[in-house]
């Protein structure tokens, strides 16, 4: 199968580590996987002048490390911060939306870009998790909870 996960930007935060694994779980059991993720947003010159008179330096536009680094998988950063499109996304059986801003970009993508699936992973002692697993828009909706139930059984058979 060819499984595309869209991701906000990649960086070290648990969310972005669970993806990784099991988009590694994927690709190490024969399936073509690429992620496609955001830079960082532009920052305004007013944040950047503050952030430089409150001691903090000037930013950085440096992309931030990421639990994808070093994978060896086909992760793919847009040119600029913005909603990830039907040209950025490869041709595919399976589009997984990973995060609550992907999800929208993800159910206006084409049917060639693969089956939609909503992998939201969610902490179940907040009150968001229930408006968040019923607002399913699309074909398939996978809820995660802290147990990491397993997305592999959809894809066992190759």
């Amino acid at each position: 199968m060819k499984i595309t996960f869209i991701l906000p930007v990649a960086n070290l935060s648990g969310g972005i580590k669970v993806v990784g694994i099991y988009a590694r779980e994927l690709a190490k059991r024969g399936h073509e996987v690429v992620l496609m993720s955001t830079p960082l947003p532009d920052m305004r010159l007013r944040s950047k002048v503050k952030s430089l008179l409150t001691g903090r330096g000037w930013p950085s536009s440096k992309q931030p490390e990421s639990h994808l680094d070093g994978l060896g998988l086909d992760h793919r950063v847009l040119e600029r911060w913005r909603p990830v499109t039907d040209a950025d996304v490869p041709d595919a059986d399976v589009a997984i939306a990973t995060w609550w801003e992907t999800a929208e970009w993800v159910s206006a993508l084409s049917g060639s870009k693969g089956a939609i699936v909503y992998f939201i992973q969610y902490q179940k002692d907040t009150a968001i998790h229930k408006v968040t697993c019923t607002l399913a828009v699309a074909s398939l909706f996978y809820c995660n909870s802290n147990k990491h139930q397993s997305v592999f059984r959809t894809f066992q058979q190759k």
